[in-house]
């Protein structure tokens, strides 16, 4: 009977007090996962300082063309012809949807299309 009450004393000590808690351990996680490294440092600066448009707007893979609108379709989707000729549906990306930019017939535009379909593509930008 004696030795209830020493277990008892000692039992908060035992139960993992010492231990760093849950709450912590997360912190500690975000933090680690927050944290840049200096080679992400560098990319971010070089990036900054170089300030060209093409490494963020251009995607990969994607052939970037010119052309004339020649025709407006539903659902702000345009029939554009081709400096070579060809004629292709293109529709509005994101960035110009976004910022209200109107194309119209006529208008010269910047298209991204992909290797894989070569008759659909992505106005990316409206020339002057």
């Amino acid at each position: 009977m004696s030795s209830a009450p020493q277990l008892a004393f000692l039992w908060p000590l035992t139960a993992g007090a010492f231990t760093t808690s849950h709450r912590t351990a997360a912190l500690s996680r975000r933090q680690a996962a927050r944290s840049v490294s200096p080679a992400r440092t560098v990319q971010f600066v070089m990036r900054a300082q170089s300030g060209s448009r093409e490494d963020k707007s251009a995607r990969k893979g994607c052939i970037e063309v010119e052309g004339r609108i020649i025709e407006s379709l539903p659902n702000a989707t345009f029939r554009v012809e081709l400096l070579n000729g060809k004629v292709i549906w293109a529709h509005v990306s994101g960035k110009i949807r976004k910022n209200y930019v109107r194309c119209l017939v006529g208008d010269r535009v910047k298209v991204e299309m992909s290797p894989y379909d070569l008759t659909k593509g992505r106005i990316t930008y409206r020339l002057k």
